[in-house]
């Protein structure tokens, strides 16, 4: 027997059955795949708070939005690869959905059988015949996209000629639960606890400031659907206000202060970049343009804090440990240093020493650069310095 089969064993355990009586859980199986075209798997629920609304659902699968045009439409969580599913439907079938989601290693029931194994199912079936009607019946739980319910809430989008696009928006409950688990689970918890404590804790957590939460249609499963049911209703929702700026209260007076609060700006951007050059191991065109985007993301925080720089008053770097080549960068409107722009060669300086601060905090999140790469960051930055430097 498999181990998806014994999976299946336990689960039907759990709701009353003896594991060894294989008829009467193919019995089961049998009903189960009868009601399985009453229910919809969904990764976006039309009614969020009232999972049996007569609207459309949508089921976004993994790698939809590339392999079918349709699904460019949609503002979707189909690249949450380890994602769960919610479902449409009475509460009364619940436990066909619960079947569907068996999982073992990471891969549900509902996986085998889209793509043809059967295999979980062949002990508990009478006949091939039976397997193969089960087969039919349980992979019947895709949405049938009837036309929108005309109480759902909608959008009405102008256009350009004087007409309107009526939008459904739609909430994905998949995505939502994604965050919930993420959120609440035990070591995140744990992880909270000791921060609290002031003590050391192996695993971290994410904290997402100023997010509120809100409940949605509560716990009851006849009136939501079946994951905001195991949430309680909780939704939470994020901060999306645009950052503040805050200015800077001083220049910084030495080339440590200022390489320092870079580091503090692009953490996040470097943290990306490293994580996309340790996963990504191909060097084809398309991963060559992924790693220029991020290598310019970084080079735009630099210019941008630097940018910030040049509200102080001209002049400000003369009481600074700066070296001549930062002072002709940071302070461009001091007119002392007009006549030493022309004659001094700042922008490589300032190319050389990003180069190695570059590979500097590449190396401190794990990830080491060969020379060669580094003088070819270095060049890169000394070009944007130039487009931008002209003089």
């Amino acid at each position: 027997m498999s181990e998806f089969s014994s999976a299946i064993l336990k689960f039907f355990k759990k709701n009353g059955l003896q594991p060894e009586d294989y008829l009467v859980v193919g019995e089961e199986i049998e009903k189960a795949s009868k009601n399985a075209s009453k229910i919809e798997l969904a990764s976006h629920v039309m009614k969020f708070s009232h999972s049996s609304s007569d609207g459309s659902n949508i089921l976004c699968e993994p790698g939809d939005a590339e392999s079918n045009a349709e699904m460019k439409h949609y503002i979707s969580s189909e690249t949450l690869t380890n994602r769960k599913l919610d479902y449409s439907g009475c509460a009364g079938y619940i436990p066909v959905f619960k079947l569907l989601m068996v999982d073992v290693g990471g891969e549900t029931l509902r996986d085998c059988l889209r793509r043809g194994d059967s295999s979980p199912l062949e002990p508990f079936a009478k006949s091939s015949d039976q397997l193969k009607s089960w087969m039919e019946r349980f992979t019947k739980t895709e949405p049938k996209k009837p036309p929108s319910a005309y109480k759902a809430k909608q959008i009405f989008f102008p256009l350009d000629d004087g007409s309107y696009h009526l939008l459904a928006p739609l909430f994905s409950s998949s995505l939502c639960h994604y965050f919930f688990e993420d959120i609440n689970s035990e070591e995140a918890k744990e992880a909270r606890r000791r921060k609290k404590d002031n003590k050391f804790s192996e695993h971290g957590f994410k904290a997402f400031k100023r997010m509120a939460k809100i409940a949605i249609g509560g716990s009851q499963p006849q009136n939501v659907s079946f994951l905001n049911s195991k949430r309680g209703g909780t939704v939470y929702l994020f901060n999306a206000e645009p950052p503040e700026w805050k200015d800077l209260k001083k220049p910084p007076l030495t080339e440590k202060i200022f390489w320092w609060n870079f580091r503090r700006f692009s953490t996040i951007d470097f943290e990306k970049y490293t994580k996309f050059l340790e996963e990504e191991k191909e060097n084809n065109l398309e991963i060559r343009k992924k790693s220029h985007d991020f290598r310019f993301r970084i080079y735009h925080a630099l210019l941008e804090y630097v940018e910030n720089i040049y509200g102080f008053e001209p002049g400000w770097s003369e009481n600074s440990s700066l070296s001549i080549a930062f002072k002709l960068w940071l302070d461009p409107l001091n007119e002392e240093f007009e006549a030493v722009d022309s004659a001094y060669n700042w922008k490589e300086i300032i190319a050389e020493e990003f180069s190695i601060i570059f590979y500097e905090i590449l190396c401190d999140f794990g990830f080491k650069l060969d020379s060669s790469n580094r003088q070819f960051i270095k060049r890169e930055f000394l070009d944007e310095l130039r487009r931008r430097f002209r003089s």
